[in-house]
């Protein structure tokens, strides 16, 4: 801070550059974490009337205190204790800000638990709305998902943006001289509260508890979603045929029901598993059970017209005559 001649401006208190009530510490050099309240303005002395030479005081109806003329209250506020410090001239001795963490603050750091909760309550709905045919999802289905995502993704990050404006407040209002810009969370909320932490701790030596919080809360969460999705998607597939025997039993049901359509009597037998991997090849075997004939059938998994995966017959050895 220097005035219009280039000179420095003398050390002392003046109004908090932060916007906050309370006056700061300039050291000569630059603004510093010291903070004081507003000095109390000095009282209003009503000033005692004179009697006119001519007139009794008490004629006049005023009072008097004395005889001593009026001297107006100083100001414990002058230049003096300005260059001399606030309180004290000892800088251990000066304020500061005296809290660090705020409610938006803490809701920020347990912010990434709001958005692994939304994007379950999405996930059991699509289950719940049977989405999946044979293990798949639908495309429309996967249409729905990415909506929802995004869509959910929008609300949560105005949600941060909302704690991130509270906490930035509030650190104004208590008088720290620098905080961060809340539209850092727009790349991820930990930059915002990692930045948070650097400026408050360059000041007053605490306020990073906030940003481990999210840190370790976000690590866990994943680590959780990891293990949970590891243990229910098998469950889930299984269940609904995707790569299960029910999906299997269908699948050679419906070959050797085509196989005999063309007059012939067949006994199919198919892996266990089927595969639903665009690209994935597995054999079946058709048993002519009137020349007791293996056939060994060659079949690749090809995306269907609909979006789903379906079966495609690359060969058949030795070749079907009928």
């Amino acid at each position: 801070m220097t005035n219009t001649s280039g000179s420095t401006t003398p050390a002392g208190w003046y109004p908090d550059p932060a916007g906050s009530a309370n006056l700061r510490w300039w050291d000569g050099a630059t603004w510093t974490a010291h903070l004081a309240p507003p000095p109390t303005p000095a009282p209003t002395a009503t000033p005692v009337f004179q009697a006119s030479a001519t007139q009794p005081i008490a004629d006049q109806g005023f009072a008097t205190a004395g005889t001593e003329p009026y001297l107006p209250f100083q100001s414990s506020w002058n230049q003096s204790t300005q260059a001399n410090g606030y309180g004290g001239s000892s800088e251990g001795e000066f304020a500061q800000p005296g809290q660090w963490n705020t409610p938006g603050a803490w809701l920020l750091a347990f912010s990434a638990l709001i958005r692994i909760a939304a994007f379950a309550a999405v996930g059991i709905a699509f289950v719940a709305t049977g989405s999946f045919s044979g293990g798949i999802a639908t495309s429309g289905a996967t249409a729905t998902v990415f909506g929802l995502y995004a869509g959910i993704s929008v609300v949560v990050l105005l949600i941060e943006l909302l704690f991130a404006t509270s906490d930035r407040r509030r650190l104004r209002s208590w008088g720290y001289l620098q905080t961060a810009s809340v539209w850092w969370v727009l790349l991820d909320p930990v930059i915002y509260l990692i930045l948070r932490a650097v400026y408050i701790w360059r000041e007053v030596r605490h306020g990073i508890a906030p940003m481990i919080t999210y840190i370790a809360v976000t690590i866990g969460s994943i680590v959780v979603l990891s293990v949970g999705l590891a243990v229910f998607i098998p469950i889930f597939v299984a269940a609904n045929g995707g790569t299960g025997a029910s999906y299997a039993t269908q699948f050679t049901a419906d070959l050797q029901k085509g196989l005999d359509q063309n007059g012939g009597n067949y006994t199919v037998t198919c892996p266990p598993t089927i595969p639903t991997t665009i690209g994935a090849r597995f054999s079946c075997t058709a048993t002519d059970t009137a020349t007791n004939t293996a056939h060994t059938l060659s079949i690749e998994i090809i995306q269907g017209t609909n979006g789903q995966p379906s079966t495609k017959l690359l060969s058949v050895d030795p070749p079907i005559t009928k």
